[in-house]
């Protein structure tokens, strides 16, 4: 334990010290100490669970809790008398199912906030346009879209990020309504193999790479099907709020095939050769560079 004016530091280990995690234990908001117990003079008293806390130099996570108590545990503080614990683990917080249990939640400040970037990032995209249910012809087949919500964990098992997605109810889309081709290729586990046989054989970098809501860089063309979407609670502002999909969305069942087209033609742009044998390798093979690309496309 390392105290300061205003924080102590714990610093605990696991089973195997193989590495070891220091949390900040704040004492701005720590409830007050409940008067001491009236013990018999004769028998001596049980130590203070803080004094047993303070007397050890590691202290897991999980004996901080059983020293607590564990009364508040998975809340979001554990309180050991006079330290308050801001650590919290993935795995023992249950996402919501919808907008209306992120209200109820006991994470609903950080439930509330992944909700409001996600809206954010489809609309800095232009992922849609808003429209108005009145202005639709009558007959028009709406898809609803949904909320998705996930706790990321750190390496460690703590949260990393809660996040939010909104997506679209698929099966609710019907082949020439709304979509007409869905297949999308995927890397052949050989062709995965190769590139880290030849690697190894020419002795090259690897690198790999992720796209951050990769469906939402798949714009959809006038040739497409229109889709109009019916935003879940807590993005829509009013009622008779529709959304015109611009941009291919998580849910739908060509957003696959919309996004395979889109990074396809942009790494041809940039000078890569489609494989004829695998659609989803490219290459660059010069004078200068040697490079190879395995695309790798899920939903």
């Amino acid at each position: 334990l390392t105290h300061t004016n205003t924080h102590t530091h714990l610093q605990t280990h696991t089973l195997s010290d193989t590495y070891s995690h220091t949390y900040r234990i704040s004492h701005e908001h720590t409830p007050p100490l409940p008067p001491p117990p009236q013990h018999n003079p004769k028998s001596q008293p049980p130590p203070r669970r803080s004094a047993r806390l303070q007397n050890k130099t590691n202290v897991s996570l999980a004996e901080a809790i059983l020293l607590s108590g564990g009364n508040n545990y998975p809340k979001q503080s554990v309180f050991c008398d006079v330290y308050v614990i801001n650590a919290r683990l993935a795995a023992d917080i249950i996402p919501p199912n919808n907008f209306d249990e992120v209200l109820q939640s006991p994470y609903k400040i950080e439930w509330i906030k992944a909700s409001n970037d996600e809206v954010r990032s489809l609309l800095a995209t232009r992922t849609f346009i808003k429209v108005k249910l009145s202005s639709l012809p009558v007959g028009t087949k709406i898809i609803s879209g949904r909320w998705v919500y996930k706790v990321k964990p750190a390496a460690d098992g703590t949260v990393a990020l809660f996040k939010a997605r909104i997506v679209a109810k698929g099966f609710l889309a019907k082949r020439g309504v709304h979509y007409t081709e869905t297949f999308s290729p995927v890397a052949q586990a050989t062709t995965i193999r190769l590139l880290l046989a030849i690697a190894t054989t020419l002795g090259l970098h690897l690198r790999d790479a992720d796209f951050k809501t990769a469906f939402l860089n798949a714009k959809r063309s006038p040739d497409d099907k229109p889709v109009y979407m019916r935003p879940p609670k807590g993005a829509a502002q009013s009622d008779d709020e529709i959304w015109l999909l611009k941009r291919s969305i998580y849910g739908l069942p060509d957003s696959s095939l919309l996004w395979f087209k889109t990074i396809t033609k942009a790494l041809k742009d940039i000078g890569f050769t489609q494989s004829q044998n695998d659609p989803c390798l490219f290459f660059i093979i010069n004078n200068k560079v040697y490079m190879l690309l395995s695309l790798v496309v899920d939903d």
